[in-house]
């Protein structure tokens, strides 16, 4: 007599996606229950496996994605890859100096782009820094090869960030200008921690050319200055369609966000949180 296990996959993904609901966010139940629907048969386990199992990680230490490698790269070569579209990488340490001896579990830049090598199809990045954003050209380019990423996250993991060396080289502008303009599938940007650009940009010459089509672009005032969100917002203006303001630190006199204010286009919502 038939089963469930005999209905054909296309079905069964309907029915798992109601079951399973969209897990984007760490902390809910979804990936538990995946992990046991996988038990029922190998035709489960493996399609699972390849649509649901790994739709989001979250890496906040080193051993976490070292063995997510290892664990991959026992699995069959002739079976399909593990699929991720909301990647979390925090506690990213960017620094060539050794992190403190009593923090060696931070994740450096070599393990973040061995990561990012496993997956082919992110829609969603987030990347956690603890020391100061800092990437390299090449995992610059390991980002801008995902061709269907729509959104990305910068922020700061705080982390005994006040204990860190404050001689520590201050943030590259080029580093920033460079992975947006690698990224040109981006449609929301979210930036929690501080940047500099290497010049104001020229809205006629960057937009469409050079930075994606940004249509919603959410800042933390408390770590970016208003000079840069002035920049940022020219350089989005044909394109963006919200804005999203917070300030952690409830210190930014909003009458200052004014002149952010009057560059947007009348199309633009701007809200502040």
């Amino acid at each position: 007599m038939p089963n469930i296990s005999d209905l054909p996959l296309e079905i069964l993904d309907l029915i798992f996606s109601q079951v399973i609901g969209k897990r984007v966010r760490r902390g809910d139940e979804g990936g538990s229950q995946t992990a046991g629907l996988r038990l029922v048969c190998r035709a489960w386990a493996d399609w699972l496996y390849e649509h649901h199992l790994y739709r989001l990680l979250t890496f906040a230490d080193a051993s976490e994605p070292l063995a997510f490698i290892s664990l991959l790269g026992r699995r069959s070569k002739i079976l399909p890859p593990a699929k991720c579209q909301h990647l979390e990488v925090h506690k990213i340490w960017t620094s060539e100096d050794p992190p403190p001896s009593d923090e060696r579990n931070w994740i450096n830049l070599k393990i973040v782009e061995n990561s990012l090598d496993l997956f082919i199809n992110l829609i969603t990045l987030e990347l956690g820094f603890l020391d100061f954003f800092n990437l390299p050209s090449q995992l610059i380019k390991a980002i801008g090869r995902f061709k269907g990423l729509q959104t990305l996250y910068l922020c700061y993991t705080y982390w005994r960030r006040c204990e860190l060396d404050s001689t520590v080289a201050m943030d590259d502008p080029t580093w920033f200008n460079s992975l947006i303009m690698e990224v040109q599938t981006l449609k929301s940007l979210r930036l929690s921690l501080p940047l500099s650009l290497p010049c104001k940009p020229d809205p006629i010459k960057m937009a469409g050319t050079q930075y994606p089509s940004i249509t919603h672009l959410t800042v933390n005032i408390g770590h970016l200055s208003l000079e840069v969100l002035l920049a940022l917002c020219t350089a989005f203006k044909p394109t963006l369609k919200l804005l999203s303001i917070f300030d952690t630190a409830l210190e930014t006199d909003v009458q200052l966000l004014l002149p952010i204010y009057e560059t947007l286009p009348k199309a633009t919502d701007a809200c502040n949180k």
